[in-house]
């Protein structure tokens, strides 16, 4: 696989991308994006109404015209949001998580949030390793893992600088 791609900020005309992405996803990929089962009509429901972009950044990454990977910064309250990650199979392993990761936490900075929430299911391992590679605070319950990030006043992102965000592609 060549280098990781640029992370782009999405918007609006991205939808169709958006939807692409998340059919490409196979039932268990999709259950640890969603939480839970859903179909192809709950997907497309989803990407073309449900995703809010007046409330949530979403960073993605395209090989060619194809959106291979995504990361939703949903905010939660005036001082909080919660993040989720979708990486096509073939693109994991490259760093994109990673790179997606640093884009959410600069966004976060940003926003100037004091708190970013990550939650996924115990045993999506991966997504947990790199939430704790980020300095989020792990907790593990019987079904799901919870992380989760304080922005003190003058934190600094410890892992390499993320360069400015793009809109589209």
């Amino acid at each position: 696989m060549s280098s990781t791609p640029p992370i782009v900020i999405l918007t609006e005309v991205d939808r169709p991308a958006i939807q692409a992405h998340l059919l490409r996803l196979s039932s268990d990929d999709r259950r640890l994006r969603f939480f839970c089962t859903i179909s192809d009509d709950g997907v497309r429901h989803y990407a073309s109404t449900i995703l809010d972009f007046k409330t949530t950044t979403v960073f993605g990454a395209f090989r060619g015209k194809d959106l291979i990977g995504m990361a939703c910064l949903a905010k939660a309250t005036s001082t909080s949001a919660e993040a989720a990650f979708s990486i096509d199979a073939n693109e994991r392993g490259t760093g994109l998580a990673r790179e997606l990761m640093r884009a959410v936490i600069r966004r976060g900075r940003e926003l100037k949030l004091q708190k970013l929430c990550m939650s996924c299911l115990r045993y999506n391992t991966k997504m947990q390793a790199l939430a704790v590679s980020f300095g989020l605070d792990l907790k593990l319950d019987f079904y799901e893992a919870y992380a989760e990030l304080g922005f003190p006043a003058g934190y600094k992102l410890q892992t390499a600088s993320v360069p400015a965000m793009t809109e589209g592609v």
